[in-house]
């Protein structure tokens, strides 16, 4: 392999918390290959997801970095169950390339695996090759329904033969060794874990006793109010109130897939290592999402707590500085032009995201779930304002003195509430947030007359 532009490669995980890398400070789970990523590249401390307009958070989250659009602004040629609540997109989807599409453009194989939880065409679009593809959402870890791609089509779904982790990291691992193109390559690894059903292989759960596990600080039985939410999908996993035992078991079985999901990115690696290609290789891992596991009484992703909006991010390769911890704000999404420029092809003006190579970028992060919770932060402080029936609920939390968002500040901290509030609306501006309502200026998405606090 001659050329000089770098190789990409991209794994991803579904559901994995910020928080998850032992390298990190993570006091018991173990991850070895994502401390290397750690050690030898950059991470992003403060990276997030922009949000869901659906309570499958993954769908757009995914496709907002695959095209480089908030997600208000994603044409339907990428959009997968977005539910009733549409963006307002009239743009043509041809003229919103996707990252697979330009670095194909820029001279780049494609080759991807596992999760696609967005259109069929809009793969089609960005992969001249896949194996072992998951069209959909969820599955049992040991029966995933994969197809082949190739030549433009897909073959027939059926169950793999195997843990999803097994499935897609065997195929990720033989791309890499049967390479024999001059061209660069684009490799998308996209794991299905460590989402549930949390069953892996008995090794990895015999290291993670429920016993041995500590709950959350801010553990409670129950959400402390209506956050419009409370009857989710994801929130019926476990019974309610949340007992402390039956939580503990939630976390073991999280902490025992995601370790199995870094045995399957250690194998990814050490592929690479073996074909000596590490020095040229762009080497991204994140989330689409993190994950409540028990903290404030909730089990989804479907809120707007740093739990659930923050992800792992981290970049090593070329241009990336070693055992970096960079602490700026940023989304998940910011890789779609980060990639491009390490190709070394054109950004496209439509992008709405900051590369991770420029700094600064973002004074402050908006973060939004469905028509019912805003959110914006900045270096400290996060409003979060939810509008559940009519009723209006705002929270404040400082940062910086707790991480752990258990200290409401809202109604002590009016100066700031309505800082926040102002950024918040132009916020809603910027990216053409569908629900925002009439209001007086700075009052933010809702009309806060007409709705009374909670």
């Amino acid at each position: 392999m001659n050329h000089r532009r770098p190789n990409i490669v991209i794994t991803m995980a579904d559901d994995q918390r910020h928080d998850l890398i032992g390298a990190l400070g993570h006091p018991v789970l173990r991850t070895p290959a994502l401390d290397r990523l750690v050690n030898e590249g950059t991470c992003f401390t403060r990276a997030h997801c922009m949000g869901s307009t659906h309570g499958a958070v993954c769908a757009p989250s995914r496709a907002m970095l695959h095209t480089g659009r908030t997600m208000y602004h994603i044409p339907g040629s990428i959009r997968r169950d977005f539910g009733q609540f549409r963006p307002p997109c009239d743009t043509d989807p041809a003229s919103l390339p996707l990252l697979g599409e330009l670095l194909q453009s820029a001279g780049y194989r494609t080759f991807a695996t596992g999760k696609w939880h967005n259109e069929r065409d809009s793969f089609a679009r960005s992969f001249q090759e896949g194996r072992n593809v998951f069209l959909g959402g969820m599955a049992d870890h040991f029966a995933t329904p994969v197809s082949q791609f190739a030549d433009g089509s897909f073959s027939d779904s059926f169950p793999g033969d195997g843990h999803s982790t097994e499935l897609f990291t065997g195929a990720a691992v033989d791309f890499i060794r049967g390479y024999n193109d001059e061209r660069p390559f684009f490799l998308l690894c996209a794991f299905t874990a460590p989402h549930d059903p949390r069953d892996t292989l008995p090794r990895w759960h015999a290291q993670y006793r429920p016993e041995d596990v500590a709950l959350p600080p801010n553990f409670v039985p129950e959400h402390p109010f209506n956050n419009g939410n409370m009857d989710g999908r994801d929130e019926e996993l476990a019974a309610k109130p949340r007992d402390p035992d039956e939580i503990r078991k939630h976390i073991a079985d999280y902490y025992a897939i995601t370790a199995h999901m870094d045995d399957g990115i250690g194998r990814i690696l050490a592929a690479i290592d073996e074909r000596q290609w590490a020095e040229n290789t762009i080497f991204i891992h994140t989330a689409d999402h993190g994950l409540s596991v028990g903290q404030h009484g909730l089990l989804g992703k479907q809120n707007l707590y740093d739990h659930s909006m923050r992800v792992p991010l981290i970049v090593r390769g070329p241009g990336f500085t070693p055992s970096l911890r960079d602490d700026r704000l940023c989304y998940q999404h910011d890789v779609y032009p980060t990639v491009l420029g390490c190709a070394g092809a054109a950004v496209p003006d439509a992008c709405e995201f900051h590369s991770l190579r420029d700094r600064p970028a973002y004074d402050t992060l908006f973060t939004a779930y469905r028509e019912i919770m805003r959110a914006v932060r900045d270096d400290r402080h996060k409003l979060i304002e939810y509008l559940v029936e009519g009723s209006r609920h705002t929270q404040l939390f400082d940062l910086h003195k707790d991480a752990w968002e258990m200290h409401d500040l809202a109604a002590d901290a009016p100066d700031i509430v309505a800082r926040l509030r102002s950024q918040l609306a132009a916020w809603q501006t910027r990216v053409d947030d569908p629900v925002r309502a009439p209001a007086p200026e700075g009052a933010g998405i809702f009309s806060m007359t007409d709705a009374p606090e909670s």
